[in-house]
């Protein structure tokens, strides 16, 4: 009976799946090892004397020589320093926000956050597009990119650790419609530039500290069919994951069901036993051939080396 089961199996496991998910989570390792600066003193951000500051208070460029606009640039004072300070309250947010780091002064940190944007750009222009009915409609182009470096320091001597440049940027267009007249005043892209510091404080904090990621992952099917394994896929259902565990292992020790040790090596990874889930995995995999459980074996071994990078930050 045994052997009957195992080969069907092998057919019918990897042809289905099943709705019933459960959850997979490990600790994803940071770019850069902070656990000996983990008291941090976040500094505002600076901007560079250096740095590019472009196209900003200016009459934008008509590349068509035609449209009969005249659209001047955005003339708000200070958006670098507004930009700076808007990236210092969301990197510290992002900082904060988990418990790895803790905040500290000058006197106590053992690590420094210095962050200095290096480029401020902002390309507008206007130019024209050929309509299907041959006629042509005129646009605003605004192109605006945001760089910056961040340096990690350590807190005693001042001497840097890390450094990382990152740079984001974002383009989008306006129709110029005559209605409105044909001296317009170009759209504000401050609220553009602080989505870009946004986006930069997340990538800020995922290279410096570790984070937990959480997906789900489907059980294989009861197929075939043993109405013995019903109660378990319920459990699971019901996150009763130790009675989840036995029922599966269980019925895959007894009769060689290959959904059934599927399903306990994924559970056995939810309860963070990823040594014995990997095991069983792997186990499932001799048994059956079945690319799924490669698959999932691949990806355990990966999370797991990952994690015990991870560990090792704290």
């Amino acid at each position: 009976m045994k052997k009957i089961i195992f080969i069907v199996a092998i057919v019918v496991f990897v042809l289905s799946g099943c709705a019933t998910r459960v959850p997979v989570s490990y600790q994803k390792p940071a770019k850069y090892d902070m656990k000996n600066y983990r008291n941090i003193e976040v500094e505002e951000v600076k901007v560079s004397p250096l740095y590019s500051f472009m196209g900003f208070n200016q009459r934008v460029i008509d590349l068509s020589e035609e449209s009969g606009f005249t659209v001047y640039g955005d003339s708000q004072l200070f958006i670098d320093r507004s930009i700076a300070n808007h990236l210092t309250n969301k990197i510290e947010k992002e900082i904060f926000k988990e418990t790895y780091f803790s905040k500290a002064d000058e006197r106590e940190a053992t690590g420094i956050l210095e962050t200095t944007i290096t480029a401020l750009e902002l390309k507008q222009y206007i130019f024209g597009r050929k309509e299907k009915d041959d006629t042509t409609k005129y646009f605003l182009k605004q192109s605006l990119a945001l760089a910056v470096n961040f340096k990690v320091k350590d807190g005693k001597d001042g001497k840097s650790v890390y450094s990382h440049n990152l740079r984001e940027s974002y383009e989008k267009e306006y129709l110029l419609d005559p209605i409105e007249g044909y001296i317009l005043f170009a759209p504000s892209v401050l609220p553009y530039f602080k989505d870009l510091a946004d986006s930069i404080a997340n990538q800020i904090a995922s290279l410096i500290q570790p984070k937990r990621v959480t997906s789900s992952v489907a059980l294989a099917a009861n197929k075939p069919y043993l109405g013995e394994a019903d109660k378990f896929y319920e459990a699971a259902k019901e996150k009763q994951w130790a009675l989840a565990f036995s029922g599966f292992y269980s019925i895959f020790k007894d009769s060689a069901h290959i959904p059934s040790g599927y399903n306990a090596a994924l559970i056995k990874e939810v309860l963070d036993e990823r040594d014995e889930a990997i095991k069983i995995m792997k186990n499932v995999y001799l048994e059956s051939g079945d690319k799924k459980a490669l698959k999932q074996l691949t990806r355990m071994e990966k999370f797991k080396k990952e994690q015990d990078v991870a560990t090792k930050q704290y």
